[in-house]
Formats: C-alpha cells, sequence, structure tokens
C-alpha cells in the first residue's frame, strides 16, 4: 500500500502502471482518491499494488525490491506495509477489536529478512 502526497498521486501512478505492465511489480494495481483530509485541504490517495499469493514471501520480497528501485519505497525508514484485501473486507484495520496487526508484511521486516 502506498499512500502518495496529492502532488505525487500522479507521477507515482504513472511509475506504478509501468511497472505493472512491464511485469516488474505485481500483476494488477489501483488508484482510490478521496476527499480533503486535513485542516489544509489536502486530498489524500491510497495506490495498491497486488501479488498474485499473498503468502508467497518470494514474489512480496521480488516486488518489494521493484518498488525500492523505483523509489517508491524506502529500504531505510519508515516503510509500507503489505495486506491482503481479506482484512478490508474483515474490516480488521489498525484498531480492530481483535487485537489483530491490520498487515500481513511489513518493509522493514522484509527488506532486512524478519519475515
Amino acid at each position: 500500500m502506498l499512500f502518495p502526497e496529492e502532488k505525487e498521486i500522479s507521477r507515482t501512478w504513472k511509475i506504478v502502471v509501468e511497472g505493472v505492465i512491464q511485469n516488474r511489480l505485481g500483476h494488477i494495481a489501483k488508484v482510490a482518491t478521496g476527499p480533503t483530509d486535513d485542516i489544509e485541504g489536502r486530498g489524500r490517495a491510497l495506490i495498491c499494488v497486488y501479488t498474485k499469493d499473498f503468502s508467497d514471501e518470494g514474489d512480496v520480497r521480488r516486488v518489494l525490491e521493484e518498488l525500492v528501485e523505483l523509489g517508491l519505497c524506502p529500504r531505510e525508514g519508515n516503510g509500507i506495509y503489505y495486506k491482503c484485501d481479506a482484512f478490508t473486507y474483515l474490516g480488521i484495520n489498525s484498531n480492530n477489536s481483535y487485537g489483530l496487526k491490520a498487515s500481513i508484511y511489513s518493509s522493514r521486516d522484509v527488506l532486512e529478512g524478519r519475515k
């Protein structure tokens, strides 16, 4: 999941689309934009890059490495997270009543070999 700033949405989406077409990323991607979400009136967006099988850790790592190479994910510092759609459909978010993690992978863990 990528959350580009409003001014970066078009540029980021273009990079993702080209990466999917070139078979560098997952097999499909989507972008969703929303209304302004802060007092300064900035818009928000979510770009999802899907892999064929969320349990295929090798493919998740491959796609993540490509996102790093494309400049869409930092190798160090704050990372990005991988969440399967089932979690979304079940309403499992960061504040769920079950105390479950909302994501399956974090880029930091994958890049550091912890997952």
